[in-house]
């Protein structure tokens, strides 16, 4: 494939497809499989080889050469009719993004709870959302929540913010609420509505195109998703493969009608679609529908870490949204008080079961009884100067379920002026792809005077054992990634925050070993949200 840059006609590769056109300087050009990139027919020997490259000024009026090589063996190389979105954002990163939808978007909140305190319920904290996945993948976009005990009455959610998903809702339930998101002063709304009715062809479509307006009369830009298929277990007069295949057809065609550079298309069916009109019940928590962790990473970015897909809700986002790391500017702007972020030395503690090293002021302990077997040591870091933290689990074969805590050693770390404040801690985890483990979660628990707090979860385990969801086998996650608890408010007697970083794993059954790490750490209180969220104070 060839192309020329200079004009601000965007052209992209598809799977094998040799497409030949022309695109823009800082264009970002993708292919559906790693490709060796030329230009001017002089290799980019210095890159390794990649799904993306950006033409510089220096590449005007040459052509661009990108060779895919065994393009078969992805699994998203066989989709040729579909090419990425076109990549020439013009939101700005960071832009505040909120979800308007049913359980599928209120599965974007990532855990905020007040347990302690009976005046204020507990929060929906299952963070298998698509959105708390894209976060983790592609930090550019601004999405958070926070405790509100005023959201639980009637909506069965206690968080506002970014998460305007309340579960079992119709479309036109969740269309009469879109005045919620569109004053939360969003620059990006995704939509996603229907799963409940989809009987009721064109009240969806109606309800669709009202939330729509109602976002771009604002300003905002909008994601339309396609409803998402059901496992077959699932499938029923009222959520029938059929009428959501019909209706996904007309919400395509709806998206493309309007012809606005700012409505694009997050085409959750296809992405879900296990190749019969049906999701893979292994990447769903209750085997029916809604996406556990493998699933919502599936939904965010595709079956292959390698490869973005075009039908993921990373893609519809990059088309929108420019690049940035709003991560790493939180970080930057609020001091770090976490102790030994960086994690040297090997003075730290181990619990029951462990054996090996820990960075100095850290542990590793079980969560519970945990009849596994754990192996810990510590490993440069580059990156930070400092070390990772690595344990090697090898499963007892027969605990359904099991979790191991990587900790500050004292437990809880004492900070001054914490009363009323809020908080919120950071870890960059990984993970080796090993099918038996679940992913990782960070959780900030507040030590205050009258009692305690378990807040701001970041990827809660999903799996409910108790509750017979227990299946052995997810599909492999393997990255290297970013995890944010929420912005937590403080008790005014708060004296002091325990971190900690969980890895929660299905030893039944499962052979051989998996690894797992910390590369680094962060805590700090950080300023309130809610006045950029439009929320009086």
């Amino acid at each position: 494939m060839s192309i020329s840059v200079g004009s601000r006609r965007a052209v992209l590769i598809s799977g094998g497809v040799r497409i030949t056109g022309v695109a823009q300087v800082g264009q970002v050009l993708m292919t559906r499989a790693p490709a060796t990139w030329s230009v001017g027919g002089v290799a980019k020997a210095f890159l390794a080889p990649s799904t993306s490259y950006v033409p510089v000024p220096g590449d005007v009026g040459k052509s661009i050469t990108a060779t895919i090589a065994g393009v078969t063996s992805d699994p998203t190389a066989a989709v040729i009719d579909a090419p990425l979105p076109v990549f020439n954002p013009t939101l700005p990163y960071g832009a505040r993004t909120g979800i308007l939808a049913d359980s599928i978007g209120q599965q974007n909140a990532q855990g905020v709870s007040r347990s302690g305190d009976a005046t204020q319920g507990g929060a929906i904290s299952r963070a298998t959302g698509e959105i708390t996945q894209a976060l983790a993948l592609d930090p550019r976009i601004n999405a958070i929540n926070w405790y509100d005990q005023n959201k639980g009455t009637g909506t069965s959610r206690f968080t506002d913010g970014s998460d305007q998903g309340v579960n079992g809702q119709t479309s036109t339930q969740i269309a009469a609420r879109v005045s919620d998101l569109v004053a939360r002063n969003v620059q990006l709304g995704i939509v996603a509505m229907g799963t409940n009715n989809t009987t009721q062809a064109s009240i969806i479509l109606a309800d669709i195109a009202t939330a729509v307006s109602a976002l771009r009369a604002a300003g905002a830009a909008a994601i339309v998703a396609t409803i998402r298929p059901n496992a077959l277990a699932n499938e029923s007069v009222n959520r029938s493969k059929a009428n959501i295949q019909a209706i996904n057809a007309s919400i395509r065609s709806y998206v493309a009608g309007l012809n606005d550079p700012l409505v694009k298309l997050w085409d959750a069916y296809k992405q879900y679609d296990r190749g019969d009109g049906y999701i893979d019940p292994l990447d769903t928590y209750d085997r029916l529908l809604h996406p556990n962790e493998a699933g919502a990473e599936l939904g965010a970015w595709g079956a292959s870490a390698s490869s973005l897909s075009p039908y993921s809700l990373v893609a519809a986002i990059r088309s929108l949204v420019q690049p940035g790391d709003v991560y790493a500017d939180l970080m930057a702007a609020n001091p770090n008080v976490i102790v030994n972020p960086t994690l040297t030395g090997a003075a730290g503690t181990l619990g029951a079961g462990f054996t090996g090293v820990a960075p100095t002021s850290w542990r590793w302990e079980p969560q519970s009884a945990v009849a596994s077997t754990v192996a810990v040591s510590v490993l440069p870091n580059a990156a930070t100067g400092g070390q990772s933290a690595k344990a090697v689990i090898t499963p007892s074969g027969s605990a359904a379920y099991e979790r191991i805590n990587f900790r500050i050693a004292a437990y809880n770390q004492n900070v001054s002026n914490l009363g009323g404040k809020w908080a919120r801690l950071f870890a960059e985890v990984e993970t080796d792809g090993t099918p038996w483990l679940m992913a990782p979660s960070v959780i900030l628990t507040e030590v205050d005077t009258a009692t305690a707090y378990q807040s701001g979860i970041g990827f809660q385990p999903s799996l409910n054992v108790g509750a017979g969801n227990y299946y052995s086998a997810l599909r492999p996650v393997a990255r290297r990634r970013l995890i944010m608890s929420e912005p937590v408010l403080l008790g005014p007697n708060a004296t002091a925050l325990s971190p900690s970083v969980q890895f929660a794993f299905m030893p039944a059954g499962a052979t051989g070993t998996a690894s797992v790490y910390v590369h680094r750490t962060w805590m700090a209180t950080v300023p309130d949200p809610r006045p950029a969220w439009g929320v009086s104070v």
